[in-house]
């Protein structure tokens, strides 16, 4: 819980600077579209010419900001409640949900990553304290928070109880990777199973924290190139 809880705040405290420049954008380019584009839209107009496309383009779009932004506002924000709520109370919707950030690419691997930290963590834990592995595989379904993942520990948990060994269990669902499984398999050979599975909790801890790196690295660069391309269309229109 603590390593969870100090990476959550790693997360959040990259995120508040981008947070902070998508909102001060989104006033900036508010605030022309309300006021600086129609002033200018006047002053065309007295050219009595023709204005280039993108120059009507954005004319149009800032007519459309001025009629309807507050009530495509106040939409968006409904929308997101019903989505939000939708997905916290719709055990189906919560399913196709997980099912999906362990399939789009770019999300799975945080996602898979996340969750292994999670339940690798709490079964070497567990392992450590003595408790068996079947009981052990409870908590593993409960910290898991995938519908998806905790369906595929379920099953291995019955798979145990009839007495296979944890590796084969997780090999047969095919959502976890095979070097996990194949060290697992050699970890029960070997009787070092509780240090196989604190290693493969750290090490899916250290991809995370890298990917999560990698990511906030790319997202400042990134969000300038989007915030120049908005302004500068706006300017050269």
């Amino acid at each position: 819980r603590e390593r969870k809880s100090a990476m959550q705040q790693k997360l959040k405290k990259a995120l508040t600077y981008p947070r902070i420049v998508l909102i001060v954008t989104a006033l900036v380019l508010w605030i022309l579209m309300v006021w600086a584009i129609p002033s200018f839209e006047k002053m065309f107009l007295s050219f009595h010419a023709e204005l280039p496309k993108l120059t009507q383009w954005v004319i149009y779009f800032s007519r459309f900001v001025c009629r309807w932004g507050f009530w495509v506002f106040l939409g968006l924000i409904a929308a997101w409640f019903g989505i939000y709520v939708g997905f916290k109370k719709n055990s189906f919707l919560q399913k196709l949900k997980h099912q999906w950030v362990l399939k789009f690419p770019g999300i799975k691997q945080f996602s898979y990553h996340a969750i292994m930290f999670r339940v690798l963590g709490v079964l070497a834990i567990s392992s450590r304290a003595g408790v068996p592995l079947f009981d052990a595989m409870k908590s593993a379904v409960a910290v898991s928070q995938n519908k998806r993942v905790q369906e595929v520990l379920e099953h291995a948990r019955v798979r145990l109880w009839e007495g296979w060994s944890l590796s084969l269990a997780l090999e047969e669902s095919g959502c976890f990777d095979r070097e996990l499984t194949q060290l697992l398999n050699l970890s029960e050979a070997s009787g070092c199973q509780e240090k196989m599975l604190q290693r493969l909790a750290d090490l899916s801890e250290e991809i995370l924290s890298r990917r999560l790196d990698q990511l906030l690295n790319l997202l400042e660069p990134a969000l300038m190139l989007i915030i120049g391309g908005l302004v500068g269309v706006v300017v050269l229109a």
